[in-house]
């Protein structure tokens, strides 16, 4: 059965983002081979209002990971695939019905303060299914089959309590 119904959530708290996602059926999964080979999911988040910046973090079902940073303003910037946030932690699990994943995103990491409630930023998450060739992907945001394309990322809006 192919993986189908990928399910992203979004949480945070006084420290940082919580980010877990999950998909049914039985992932393509290679050690070693985060993009080409295994089914993945991508996050990309710009805190605030203003695209100053972008951070990239990436799971694979079989626990790769990567992560990355591109400052958009005051001059734009090449990708940074050397970047790394302190205190990011990740884990990845899988089985043949399915895998899920969890990373945590500290906000000093990202060098942003917590967010307010009903305050807002801007990213994207993106899963990719390898089961298949061709592969293909899910998105939040539609980003013409370029995940780093900012200028489409849409907005994350942080709710308050009992929302």
């Amino acid at each position: 059965m192919p993986t189908d119904q990928p399910s992203p959530r979004l949480l945070w708290s006084e420290d940082g983002l919580y980010v877990a996602f999950s998909a049914t059926g039985k992932p393509a999964m290679v050690k070693g081979d985060l993009w080409n080979r295994s089914n993945n999911f991508e996050v990309f988040i710009s805190p605030g209002n203003k695209k100053e910046s972008f951070y990239h973090f990436a799971l694979s079902c079989a626990n790769d990971f990567h992560q990355g940073y591109r400052r958009l303003l005051p001059i734009e910037a090449a990708y940074d695939s050397k970047w790394r946030g302190d205190g990011v932690e990740y884990f990845a699990r899988a089985d043949e019905n399915g895998w899920s994943a969890e990373i945590f995103i500290p906000f000093a990491a990202i060098g942003a303060e917590k967010p307010k409630p009903y305050s807002s930023w801007f990213g994207n998450i993106v899963a990719s299914n390898h089961l298949f060739s061709p592969k293909f992907t899910t998105s939040f945001s539609l980003t013409m089959k370029n995940n780093h394309n900012y200028n489409l990322f849409g907005r994350v809006k942080f709710m308050g309590d009992g929302d």
